[in-house]
């Protein structure tokens, strides 16, 4: 269905993987993987008309899901050339389907300073949300909510 949206372009690439380079090329060692899917989204800036044409339209290209396989194993510099590999191929798929942005939700704080101190030249920046698209829980659990721990807080089926 999401291949289906109007746009520039349909949809070629839904993800990418990296897989670095080891000794002896054993390609059965695939601990170190860093890979990554996404999903571009359209929506009509927020406008509540029914009219289309007074808006317009967004289209955003959203990870939903980053993944490093085996991080205590992965160096900086291994994770820095495989993120700046995949946001290649996100960036290109991006401009590709004429989205505006690429946007990735809750990367690791780890990710976060890869991309921040080793890929400058990305432009990334964090934005903590506190407007829309929040994520929600209502809890009537025991304990206090200090000690809740939002686990995979990713973007995807927001109604």
């Amino acid at each position: 269905m999401l291949g289906d949206l109007p746009g520039p372009a349909t949809p070629r690439v839904r993800g990418a993987l990296y897989t670095p380079p080891t000794p002896g090329n054993d390609a059965s060692d695939t601990r170190r993987r860093v890979w990554g899917f996404w999903v571009r989204s359209r929506s009509d800036g927020g406008s509540s008309s029914s009219s289309s044409s007074s808006s317009p339209v967004v289209t955003v290209l959203h990870f939903l899901r980053l993944v490093v396989e085996d991080d205590a194993q992965t160096s900086d510099e291994e994770l820095a050339a495989a993120l700046d590999g995949i946001m290649e191929v996100a960036r290109r798929e991006a401009a590709g389907c004429g989205a505006s942005s690429v946007e990735m939700w809750n990367p690791s704080a780890r990710v976060a300073a890869v991309f921040r101190e080793r890929l400058p030249q990305l432009q990334g920046s964090i934005v903590q949300r506190n407007e829309s698209s929040l994520a929600s829980l209502r809890w009537f659990g025991a304990g206090s909510v200090d000690d809740v721990e939002w686990v995979a807080n990713e973007k995807f089926a927001w109604c």
